[in-house]
């Protein structure tokens, strides 16, 4: 079963939670996803583009060892080993919108914060002029050759015209 077939089932009037083995995993989409964190437990919700459906897909996902628990107590059928469908509650289509926005533009907020992270740790290299200007403060003019102050003067100024770094001599 593809993902635009899973998501079919995920309608207004479906008073179930649809759940998919992926794996090791099972798997809640959508309508899914938000009952179940709803009427039986909170799991991490995840937001991706998928291309297949055009469009932002929430899902969560939970181990089969976890399955025992979440079953106790449910009614729920399970028309294949890869498919397990339990009774849940009718999700109006005003709150799937409002929760699901929720969680993408948790999802927005997250990877700004991590954007803006890595731009905060990013350095920022000091200009030409100023690393000329360092190298030129910390060259010690007394300890070398007159050929050697010629050198490094040299360098300094091919450094400058061609706005490239060395490291210091």
């Amino acid at each position: 079963m593809d993902l635009k077939q899973k998501l079919d089932l995920e309608t207004a009037e479906s008073t179930y939670i649809y759940l998919y083995r992926e794996g090791l995993f099972w798997k809640a989409y959508e309508r899914s996803a938000i009952k179940f964190i709803q009427t039986i437990t909170v799991y991490q919700v995840n937001t991706r583009f998928c291309k297949v459906v055009d469009m932002e897909v929430i899902s969560l996902g939970f181990p089969d060892a976890v399955l025992p628990k979440i079953l106790e107590n449910r009614e729920y059928e399970q028309p294949d080993e890869k498919r397990l469908v339990i009774r849940s509650v009718l999700l109006g289509d005003g709150e799937f919108a409002t929760e699901k926005s929720r969680y993408i533009s948790n999802k927005m907020q997250a990877l700004k914060k991590d954007t803006l992270q890595e731009s905060v740790l990013v350095r920022k290299e000091p200009d030409t002029g100023a690393l000329v200007l360092e190298r030129l403060r910390l060259y010690d003019i007394a300890g070398v050759t007159p050929i050697e102050c010629m050198i490094f003067l040299s360098s300094l100024k091919k450094q400058l015209e061609n706005n490239i770094t060395f490291k210091d001599n």
